[in-house]
């Protein structure tokens, strides 16, 4: 915490550690410059010791940065750029002239800095072309080994896998996770490795790779989690992947638990995933209106950018879709512009829900096609796959049954399986189950909240029954009344009647609700 007398703080925070010497002769320096109370001096001593400012005493370099007048601050771009007002200043990036190994160093602190400097300020398109510069250039072996030997690289590593994630790159976040690992053995105790470990089981728990994100938290327990900057990201990314994976696999203490209290501001800049596992949590609690408040809540106005848009976009409509307002979802579908890939997947279930399996089918094979897709995406189309089988001809097989009953062994897919598959959908597997099959498949859901608590079908009467078993086959008001021998109004009057009971206002909504509530004869015909 920062204090009037940078030198006290200084001297009260430092470490010892195998990078002890490093750390004295940045408090020497850095007390030196304070003491002389030349704003240039301090500035010049502040960029030359800025990682130990930025990660063991945070505090004071925002003492500095406050206390530096604009014309020095411009002087020194790594300080500029992390102030509150860069934007305002208009910090100008340094030349790139490399001539010597420090040159570089310097250039690779100013991205790293700058990358740091725009997530900060929710510009998640600006830190993550920061860091396409500097996954480009730390690619080239020119890197100063000075700078591995000190920390920074191995620090850069994983904050390109924080900004990574943060945009939405899982698979890349995990390489630039696994990276900053490798990297920091260098130097046993650094605390990057448990940092690196924990971005490691955030990447995996995102991806879906349940038992890898479950391996790489219990590697970091028994590591230091180092100063503050490291302890506070360490435990955020630490709290949010053992969160992810607890709903994933519908553990009840975690469905409980991830309710109240003000997790936004532990999960820190994680909050995006935060907010994913306390929406998923409440859908899978049974209580979807929960996700939507969560959701609002959290973003308070725009969704933002990156995995905060991704996530509150695909939470909201899978939200209404779980109360049946499909309406609303529909709403939601119409903001969007580039989505995301959760809420892609949200949009193809969407298409479904609403009583166009041939278009979300086609969504379902664009997306299926890319090389590097989740797990967790993969099986989630795997699943509507099935859904849309069974609405358009009834071809659910013994394979597309057992393939299914495999996603819930071991507890890895259970919330999945239960948001995901209508209770028709769900009857339609289990005919097809061996007994062991249908036994561990009806164990492992009968205790999800989603599926004790569905609502039960609407009651219609025997005439709205009819006339909407008869919408299926028929293409005009007319003709349904012809078939079944009654007046157009009286037609008219019963569709009415039915719509309002299964809160639709299109046929095809009204259609797949009946589908939804297994209340018509037979699977609606194909296109």
């Amino acid at each position: 915490m920062a204090t009037d007398d940078p030198h006290t703080s200084w001297r009260a925070s430092a470490v010892v550690s195998a990078e002890g010497g490093d750390l004295r002769i940045a408090e020497a320096e850095l007390a030196a410059a304070a003491s002389s109370r030349d704003p240039e001096r301090v500035a010049d001593a502040a960029s030359r010791h800025f990682w130990p400012l930025l990660t063991e005493w945070p505090g004071d370099l925002e003492a500095i940065l406050a206390s530096l007048p604009d014309a020095t601050l411009a002087r020194h771009p790594i300080l500029a750029v992390l102030h509150p007002m860069a934007a305002a200043l208009g910090v100008a990036e340094p030349p790139a002239v490399e001539r010597t190994a420090e040159d570089r160093a310097k250039r690779l602190q100013y991205l790293a800095v700058k990358m740091i400097a725009a997530r900060r300020r929710g510009d998640v398109a600006s830190a993550l072309g920061a860091a396409d510069r500097l996954t480009a250039a730390l690619s080239v072996p020119r890197v100063p080994s000075i700078a591995i030997a000190r920390g920074s690289i191995p620090f850069t590593f994983a904050q390109i896998s924080i900004t990574r994630l943060l945009a939405g790159e899982s698979l890349a976040a995990l390489r630039a996770a696994m990276a900053a690992r490798h990297l920091a053995e260098h130097s046993p105790t650094s605390p990057v490795i448990r940092l690196a470990l924990a971005l490691t089981a955030v990447a995996h728990a995102v991806r879906g790779s349940l038992a890898e994100a479950e391996l790489a938290l219990a590697e970091g327990l028994d590591l230091p989690m180092g100063a503050r900057w490291f302890a506070g990201s360490t435990r955020a990314a630490e709290r949010v992947a053992a969160e992810l994976v607890g709903v994933e696999r519908a553990d009840p203490e975690s469905l409980q638990t991830l309710r109240g209290g003000d997790w936004k501001a532990q999960a820190g800049e994680f909050w995006p995933l935060a907010m994913l596992a306390r929406a998923r949590a409440a859908i899978v609690r049974g209580v979807a209106a929960d996700a939507l408040e969560i959701v609002c809540a959290a973003v308070d106005g725009a969704p933002g950018q990156g995995l905060a848009a991704d996530v509150s976009m695909s939470q909201c409509i899978e939200a209404h879709l779980a109360l049946q307002d499909v309406t609303g979802a529909r709403a939601i579908a119409e903001q969007l512009r580039a989505p995301g890939l959760l809420t892609a997947v949200a949009l193809a279930k969407l298409r479904l829900v609403g009583g166009d399996p041939a278009r979300a089918l086609a969504e379902l094979r664009r997306l299926s096609a890319a090389r590097t897709l989740p797990p967790a995406q993969r099986e989630e189309i795997q699943l509507l796959g099935v859904w849309i089988r069974a609405d358009l001809g009834g071809g659910l097989d013994v394979a597309d049954a057992s393939a299914i009953a495999r996603l819930v062994e071991g507890t890895a897919r259970r919330r999945l399986l239960a948001v995901t598959l209508p209770v028709h959908v769900r009857d339609a597997i289990e005919v097809h189950l061996r007994d062991d099959e249908l036994a561990l498949f009806r164990r492992s859901l009968k205790p999800l909240p989603a599926l004790r608590n569905e609502s039960p079908p609407p009651p219609l009467s025997r005439s709205e029954l009819r006339v909407l078993q008869a919408l299926v086959d028929r293409a005009s008001v007319d003709e349904i009344a012809q078939s079944l021998f009654v007046s157009r109004n009286t037609v008219k009057t019963q569709l009415r009647t039915a719509y309002r009971k299964l809160g639709a206002h299109t046929r095809d909504e009204a259609i797949a609700a009946a589908i939804r509530w297994s209340l018509l004869d037979g699977p609606r015909p194909r296109r």
